[in-house]
């Protein structure tokens, strides 16, 4: 079915009477096609068309929406190829009945502001782990649920959390590196007298921001980040910096794991997972290598990419996608709402693998095959959660 949109009165409509769209299920005024008016076709479910889906973002002075207007230009493309329809809104947009929002014009290549009723389904992609704890945003997402519109991710994912879920499986455990809240330098120094090094990673962290290592090395203590690298000569001179840095936020602590190297660079596997209808998938992995003497694969933090190929050891990846898959379904038993993560697995020079984080809201991957499976899942998520996916 057609719906079609006005440029000049900014508003939807259909050339059929008594159809609904939306998660309200709103009306879709009746109008007639001009040649000031764009075309959309969707799917129709008895009297309803759609899906209608939902992007929810945040906003900063001069900008409508901030994250990543490409991505979501390309979300929006594939949708509307298979008959659904996407906007972009921010927690502010969102009134009585409807929401101001943005939608893309393939036609004009740009986007277009716009009313639309609630979506069918709203994919949450707030940027920033802070603007999610924004009161607008948590009553957003709090009007969301009441509405009973299915809503994934939920959230940011905790690193705390995150371990202790992932620990209370017993199958998993072997694969988790030692974890614990480093809130004090007591808990760093007690693990540096079982391990020769720990990393420290911020509870609320991501991209690899403010990560760093403690290594005790002979009678010192060497300190590393993606900035510096300092020598301290005592356990107490180690103290008296690290303490400051631990009251700006919370941490994790976790023992350093012996990773396989590639010419003298350690790597691990970035791996995607994602869950169409009832079943999740394995929807690709990529290898991310560290810089020589760098204590992250981040790539914003001047991590690479490698090519399986390259690899001077092959990959089980019926063991890697096994692991993945209990992991995954070990997350969703605490998060429902869970519908795509990324993981960051290491492998040890015995060969062994370690999980060392989960990441709610993935980024594009860089691997083209596996990006573009990823909005192809995405999409016939959309479908599947609409109940458009049979129509």
């Amino acid at each position: 079915m057609n719906i079609f949109f006005d440029e000049k009165m900014r508003t939807f409509g259909a050339s059929r009477d008594g159809l609904l769209w939306g998660g309200n299920e709103r009306p879709l005024p009746l109008f007639l096609p001009s040649s000031s008016v764009q075309s959309f076709l969707l799917r129709t479910k008895e009297n309803k068309v759609g899906p209608i889906i939902g992007l929810l973002t945040t906003k900063r002075t001069g900008y409508p929406f901030i994250g990543n207007p490409t991505r979501y230009r390309k979300i929006s493309r594939l949708l509307q190829e298979q008959g659904g329809f996407l906007y972009v809104f921010t927690p502010e947009s969102m009134k009585n009945e409807e929401i101001h929002g943005f939608f893309y014009s393939i036609a004009q290549k740009k986007w277009i502001k716009s009313q639309f009723p609630y979506p069918d389904v709203v994919y949450n992609r707030i940027p920033i782990r802070e603007d999610e704890q924004l009161t607008s945003s948590q009553y957003a997402l709090q009007a969301i649920a009441q509405k009973n519109i299915p809503l994934f991710n939920p959230h940011f994912f905790n690193k705390n959390d995150v371990f202790r879920i992932l620990y209370q499986n017993k199958k998993l455990r072997e694969f988790l590196p030692d974890t614990r809240s480093a809130n004090s330098v007591e808990t760093i120094s007690e693990m540096l007298k079982e391990y020769n090094a720990v990393y420290v990673k911020p509870v609320d962290g991501h991209k690899g921001d403010d990560i760093f290592t403690v290594e005790k090395k002979n009678n010192a203590f060497q300190f590393q980040s993606s900035i510096r690298r300092l020598t301290f000569s005592s356990e107490h001179l180690l103290s008296s910096y690290l303490s400051p840095l631990l009251k700006k936020q919370r941490y994790i602590a976790q023992n350093k794991i012996n990773l396989n190297k590639q010419n003298s660079r350690m790597y691990d596997f970035r791996v995607l997972m994602q869950r169409v209808s009832t079943e999740w998938l394995m929807t690709g992995f990529g290898v991310r290598c560290a810089p020589v003497s760098g204590i992250t694969t981040h790539v914003p933090k001047g991590g690479s990419i490698l090519s399986k190929a390259t690899l001077d050891k092959p990959i089980d990846e019926k063991k890697l996608t096994s692991l993945s898959m209990e992991a995954a379904k070990t997350l969703e038993q605490s998060y429902p709402a869970l519908r795509e993560f990324s993981m960051d697995i290491g492998r040890d020079v015995n060969g062994r693998l370690w999980i060392f984080e989960a990441n709610s809201k993935p980024m594009k991957f860089d691997e083209r095959d596996i990006d573009q499976k990823m909005l192809c899942n995405l999409v016939a998520t959309f479908f599947y959660l609409s109940k458009f996916n049979e129509y």
